[in-house]
């Protein structure tokens, strides 16, 4: 699996790149919890859940049906909170479910592991993409501080974090040309 960073980051990244107006702080909150929920599955390690059980690690809480329910939930509950940020609740919950399935998808993208149930509750078998670029990263923040973790790093700055900071920063410079996105003033911050 990439690090709960690399997920949190897919939802700034799309979020600055598709929304216009400045989020509340309880958005990017909100976002960035939905992308990394799936691995609380990893509980289930330590509560004896088998790795390769239907509510294993990477098992149906990683699958896109998940990402299906997660985000709608997440729609409902938060909708009319952030109607402001999208001009429709469908809009909310297609960039909801974006969020959500980025997880499997990039965990499906990593070099280690079983794989992951990206057919559940269908199938429990566990697949991969067939491009995986991205080194597996250790369950647990200890063993992030080791040469395993550094080596995870370095693969998801250069596989994940830099595309999303290009993705982000060309759909912003799209926008701005557009002119849709206001560039702050020189001093604007002043009083």
């Amino acid at each position: 699996m990439p690090t709960a960073l690399t997920h949190a980051l897919v939802p700034l990244a799309v979020g600055a790149a598709v929304i216009r107006k400045k989020p509340p702080l309880g958005f990017g909150l909100l976002t960035m919890g939905l992308a990394i929920l799936p691995d609380i599955d990893t509980l289930g390690l330590r509560l004896g859940i088998p790795y390769e059980h239907f509510w294993g690690h990477r098992g149906f809480l990683h699958s896109p049906c998940f990402a299906l329910v997660a985000s709608t939930a997440a729609t409902l509950l938060a909708g009319r909170w952030l109607s402001g940020l999208f001009r429709s609740r469908w809009r909310l919950w297609a960039f909801l479910g974006l969020v959500a399935v980025s997880h499997p998808l990039l965990d499906a993208m990593t070099d280690g592991g079983l794989g992951v149930a990206l057919f559940s509750p269908f199938s429990n078998g566990r697949h991969f993409l067939p491009w995986r670029p991205i080194h597996v990263s250790p369950i647990g923040l200890r063993y992030l501080l080791t040469r395993w973790g550094l080596r995870t790093i370095l693969s998801e700055m250069l596989w994940v974090w830099l595309p999303l900071a290009a993705f982000a920063a060309g759909c912003r410079v799209r926008l701005f040309l557009a002119g849709r996105v206001k560039s702050p003033s020189v001093g604007e911050d002043r009083p």
